[in-house]
């Protein structure tokens, strides 16, 4: 997921019903609902879709509500209805439904990204989101500055054991290496999913902390694997865009799976204040909608030495020990080490799920 700030050229004509000779019924609605507004001008989400007719009414009522005064759907090959319910949906002002035509040796994200571009809703925005699915882009070992000769996908493919990728990071850190750019890691089905989380079971050193950066996004498999873990924590900016995902995945945990244990931490803030005001507004909503809280734990402020010790494949921690964002590692180190451990068994898949078992037959 990403956003970016637009420059606002000249407002293009609106279009006509002729330029949209899909749908028969198009044009057919004589009235216009109210335009949505939001504080932070121009807000739009552009997504790609096939084949998502059962959940679409529900995503686009939700980033309505959640302040998109825009959505830009593009779609392709699809068989149940999916762009049929958008053509109406644009009809009715909800949504702008875009046909996402692929030129021949291209991928639909790629094609839809190329259309955007050009597109004069996404031009006069001030704010535009794109949904991605970044299971299949792990990057932490470059970040880390590892070489991994060998990643994930060997293990799925049977090559490899999960203890033949793991590999030694700075300062003891141990890397189990993600796929970058393979495919089928971001559309895994449940025995795979349930496989991956199982075969961390095979590590058998002794684990301080075990750290699993999701992507972003409500799939089946994030899910999975937040129900997976004992602590979830969620990194939000101060940023429309991120709000609303952070919210929407926060919704889903407690709503769909029941799950506990979440806390927030502000990210890229300018201050620690302008953190707690932001886990406070959105913890406010949970309360009032969700019925339930989450936990605050540190908020990390912008720091340049962030992005520089990315690019020079370093942990921040070692590239610029003095920097504020590491003192706000720092901080936030000790508040995670005060969070009480959570050895409870939920029944479903976890994470070392033998080991929990052990912890608490001796603690019995």
């Amino acid at each position: 997921m990403t956003a970016k700030k637009t420059r606002k050229p000249k407002a293009n004509p609106p279009e006509k019903a002729a330029d949209h000779p899909y749908s028969p019924f198009f044009g057919s609605v004589s009235f216009k609902l109210k335009q949505h507004i939001s504080p932070h001008g121009r807000v739009t989400a552009v997504s790609m879709m096939k084949d998502e007719g059962p959940y679409l009414i529900e995503w686009v009522a939700h980033h309505l509500a959640v302040g998109f005064t825009d959505l830009v759907v593009y779609t392709n090959d699809c068989s149940d209805g999916t762009d049929d319910m958008l053509i109406r949906l644009e009809e009715l002002g909800l949504a702008h439904h875009r046909r996402n035509d692929i030129p021949e040796g291209l991928k639909p994200q790629p094609s839809a990204l190329n259309y955007a571009q050009a597109e004069p809703i996404v031009q006069q925005s001030d704010w535009v989101m794109v949904f991605d699915a970044d299971l299949g882009l792990a990057n932490a070992q470059l970040a880390m500055g590892c070489r991994t000769p060998y990643n994930f996908s060997h293990v799925l493919s049977g090559e490899k054991t999960l203890q033949e990728i793991v590999v030694e990071g700075p300062l003891g850190v141990k890397l189990v290496p993600g796929a970058s750019g393979i495919q089928h890691l971001a559309a895994l089905n449940e025995a795979e999913t349930a496989g991956i989380i199982q075969s961390f079971s095979e590590i058998d050193e002794e684990l301080d902390y075990f750290i699993v950066d999701l992507a972003a996004g409500l799939s089946d498999t994030v899910m999975t694997f937040l129900g997976a873990c004992q602590h979830r924590f969620i990194v939000l900016k101060n940023e429309p865009s991120s709000i609303a995902d952070a919210y929407a995945t926060i919704k889903v945990m407690i709503q769909d799976y029941d799950l506990g244990n979440i806390s927030l931490i502000p990210n890229a803030v300018s201050s620690q204040a302008e953190g707690e005001r932001l886990f406070g507004s959105i913890n406010s909503v949970i309360q009032n909608f969700l019925g339930r809280q989450v936990d605050y734990l540190h908020s990390i402020v912008e720091d340049e030495m962030v992005l520089r010790s990315i690019k020079a494949s370093q942990p921040l921690i070692t590239y610029a020990p003095a920097s504020a964002a590491t003192r706000n590692f720092v901080s936030l180190a000790k508040s995670v080490i005060a969070i009480e451990p959570d050895t409870s068994l939920t029944g479903g898949m976890q994470f070392f799920v033998e080991r929990l078992a052990s912890q608490r037959i001796s603690q019995a």
